[in-house]
């Protein structure tokens, strides 16, 4: 009985885990029925994957934020502290790259490059979520996602999203 579905969005954004499944679940509703995303205030980072996905893409005004494209992972070399304090820490370990940032022992040179293997590679899935959604070659979506994050204003002229109107404008839209 549901005509369709509209996604209220104000968010910073999130981590990998359970993005993928998100955005396949709107891109499967969107298949089916008309799906739109109103942006209110913010949708950067993991939020615009989602977005993506919807058959259209409102801000709610031209200084909403959209974008914040990319991918990142943080980790603390505390090897420094552990030893001011006089603690040791020992990663008793099978497989080279097990444990890796554990609280209290360094972060080598070869442990930095393979997390940014692994963040490439989740970063192109990332990507290649939005481009399909967009309906936009990957290329032309990685030459946004260097994390800056837009006005609304500006995302419209970049084609992330397709226009800027009110929550009832765009409700009315997705009724028509």
């Amino acid at each position: 009985d549901v005509a369709g579905a509209m996604l209220l969005m104000d968010t910073p954004g999130g981590t990998v885990r359970g993005n993928q499944d998100l955005v396949d679940e709107v891109a499967a509703f969107a298949k089916e029925k008309p799906i739109f995303a109103f942006i209110e205030d913010m949708t950067a980072s993991a939020g615009v994957s989602i977005a993506s996905q919807a058959n259209k893409r409102f801000a709610n005004n031209p200084s909403a934020l959209y974008g914040s494209m990319g991918t990142y992972a943080v980790l603390e070399d505390t090897s420094g502290t552990a030893e001011a304090l006089g603690v040791i820490v020992h990663v008793v370990k099978a497989g080279e790259y097990k444990g890796v940032g554990e609280p209290g022992t360094e972060v080598t040179a070869e442990q930095l490059q393979e997390v940014q293997r692994i963040v490439n590679a989740l970063n192109d899935n990332y990507l290649g979520l939005i481009a399909r959604g967009l309906n936009k070659p990957i290329e032309s979506i990685r030459a946004l996602a260097d994390g800056r994050i837009h006005p609304a204003s500006i995302a419209v002229s970049l084609g992330l999203i397709d226009g800027i109107q009110t929550e009832d404008e765009t409700y009315s839209q997705l009724v028509a």
